[in-house]
Parts: structure tokens; C-alpha cells; sequence
């Protein structure tokens, strides 16, 4: 950016990522480990900033998340309904530019309300093709498999 001789434009705007945390009780500690180390990877590879929300039935508080930190407290155990997360973050204002899911895929099956228009990574702890959303019909989404190496 200092370098007068070059013409154009610099693009310092580092992405916000929101990453949904499914806590319902269906998701393990172990898999919410898994989950927050491929947060931690992925705030550390983009250099993005990174906002976590638990969500079990209901949105859960929306916090910066420090790739650095070694404490996390669960803040849910209950059923899961994920989709009013995101009705949460819309109309608080929380800014996003990209949404990673973390969840074992046992969601609701149907979304009724607005989706943001930007690209969507569901993290699925169990198989990625058994995530109970259909989300063939929303071209921004798609789902991968997070590979748990259960102890024995």
C-alpha cells in the first residue's frame, strides 16, 4: 500500500465468520472439541475474525472467539433447533460474511425463515449426507464430514 509506483486498490477487510455451535444434548464434549480445534484452524488459515454462538432450542450469548484460549463453557444442553441462531444474529445486527455449522446433524428438517446470502460450511460430527436440513435447494451451503477419531 505504500509503493506509489502501483496502481490499484487494497482489500484489508479481514471476513467475520460466525460459527453455530450446536450444544444440544445430542453433541458430545468430544465433538464439540472437534469442532472448536477446526474453528481454531480456521480463524488461524484465514485470518478472519471469528464470533462463536451456542445455540440448543435458543440462541445463546454471541462471543469473540480467542483461537488461543483453552477454556470453553458449554452454555446449552437441551433439544435442537437451530435456525433461530440465525434469526438472532439478523436481527441483532451481528456482522458475517461467511457461517460455519458445527453440529451432529440431528437438526430440524425444514428452515421457514430468510437466509442470509452468504456461503454456508456445515461441520457435521456424525455423516455429512445424514444432516437432517435438505440443503440441495440452497446453492451457498455445503456439508462436510468432521473426522472424529473415537477412543477406544
Amino acid at each position: 500500500p505504500d509503493r506509489k509506483d502501483l496502481r490499484g486498490k487494497t482489500n484489508d477487510h479481514v471476513a467475520d465468520i460466525l460459527v453455530i455451535l450446536d450444544v444440544s444434548g445430542s453433541m458430545s464434549d468430544e465433538e464439540l472439541l472437534y469442532g472448536l480445534n477446526e474453528t481454531r484452524a480456521i480463524a488461524e488459515k484465514a485470518g478472519a475474525g471469528v464470533k462463536i454462538m451456542q445455540v440448543d432450542t435458543e440462541p445463546k450469548l454471541v462471543e469473540d472467539f480467542d483461537p488461543k484460549s483453552k477454556k470453553f463453557t458449554r452454555r446449552g444442553f437441551g433439544g435442537t433447533y437451530l435456525y433461530p441462531a440465525l434469526e438472532f444474529a439478523m436481527k441483532n445486527k451481528v456482522r458475517f460474511d461467511a457461517v460455519v455449522m458445527v453440529t451432529d446433524g440431528y437438526i430440524e428438517s425444514t428452515w421457514d425463515g430468510r437466509i442470509p446470502r452468504v456461503p454456508f460450511i456445515w461441520l457435521v460430527t456424525q455423516d455429512a449426507k445424514n444432516l437432517a436440513l435438505d440443503i440441495g435447494s440452497y446453492p451457498r451451503m455445503k456439508a462436510y464430514t468432521l473426522k472424529i477419531d473415537k477412543k477406544k
